[in-house]
């Protein structure tokens, strides 16, 4: 599992974070388990094996275009994680047997250049896995890291006709603000307890 720094060259970010989200079993609305836990650098197949398993209609969510791949550089960027700056947790399945976990959603936040208290936040959950509460849960663990590491605002840019995000993001805590922009709405959010 990578390891999570907290600034370069500080003490690993997981030795100064409660006991939390990373350190348990989730189970979802239909009892499905899984669990969480960071997303690095070693990551890459795994990320484009969850990415193959996203509609095009999903991928369109997420990206605001159609990607029909993940260019390298861009499974470079979205991997490319420290812990502090740009956090990302992967749910994976609890295999049954021996074989290899699936990956379930990603979720991630990257603090702004200028605003170390607030963070952007996007989420990508595989089309099977919708609807049954992962997002929550994913959101959830990332709030709980976020606060953790100073971050009190998560800024969500989403599709205006995203019905089943824009509930996700409204229930992160209290929306501060939200404004039109070209075909999404972007959402100011105080990070409350999800749930």
């Amino acid at each position: 599992m990578p390891v999570l720094i907290s600034h370069p060259g500080d003490v690993p970010a997981a030795a100064r974070r409660p006991a939390g989200a990373l350190e348990r079993l989730h189970s979802l609305r239909d009892g499905t388990v899984v669990r969480l836990r960071p997303i690095g650098p070693a990551d890459a197949d795994e990320l484009r094996a969850g990415f193959a398993r996203l509609s095009p209609e999903s991928r369109y969510r997420r990206f605001f275009s159609p990607v029909p791949r993940l260019p390298d550089a861009m499974v470079r960027r979205l991997t490319a994680t420290g812990g502090w700056n740009h956090v990302a947790l992967a749910a994976e399945s609890i295999p049954l047997y021996d074989g290899p976990p699936e990956p379930l959603g990603v979720v991630r936040f990257i603090r702004f250049a200028g605003r170390p208290n607030a963070a952007e936040v996007a989420i990508s959950v595989i089309d099977e896995m919708q609807g049954r509460g992962l997002g929550v849960v994913l959101l959830g663990a990332l709030a709980e890291l976020a606060r953790a590491e100073g971050v009190t605002t998560f800024v969500a840019t989403v599709l205006a006709d995203n019905e089943p995000m824009h509930r996700l993001i409204r229930r992160i805590g209290r929306v501060a603000t939200v404004r039109r922009e070209q075909g999404t709405y972007v959402y100011e959010v105080r990070l409350g307890s999800v749930g």
